[in-house]
């Protein structure tokens, strides 16, 4: 047994460390410093994308910013929201659409 997960390690180049959308949310809120009840939300989120089998169309620094911005509306927090949604989207290489106001 010991001598299987030495040769698998061995192919993997002992390289473990594998990107989660957990561990991509534990730095956003570091930037953004999100409150206790965004953490906990966002990181609620993240753990209920996972009874999801489509969310793996999606990089785990999606489906954190996705969860850390959910968590904002959900809680109320508009300010955050609005002032880091910007810097968000440029981490996650995506293009703000600006919708016009009706």
């Amino acid at each position: 047994m010991k001598t299987a997960e030495l040769r698998v390690l061995k192919e993997l180049g002992w390289d473990l460390h594998a990107i989660t959308p957990h561990v991509v949310l534990e730095q956003l809120l570091v930037i953004v410093d999100a409150s206790s009840a965004c953490q906990k939300r966002a990181e609620f989120l993240v753990d209920m994308s996972f009874y999801e089998h489509k969310i793996l169309e999606y990089s785990p620094v999606a489906v954190a910013a996705a969860a850390l911005l959910l968590s904002w509306n959900h809680v109320g927090d508009t300010l955050s929201e609005s002032k880091h949604t910007e810097i968000i989207a440029k981490l996650c290489d995506v293009d703000l659409v600006r919708c016009p106001a009706t």
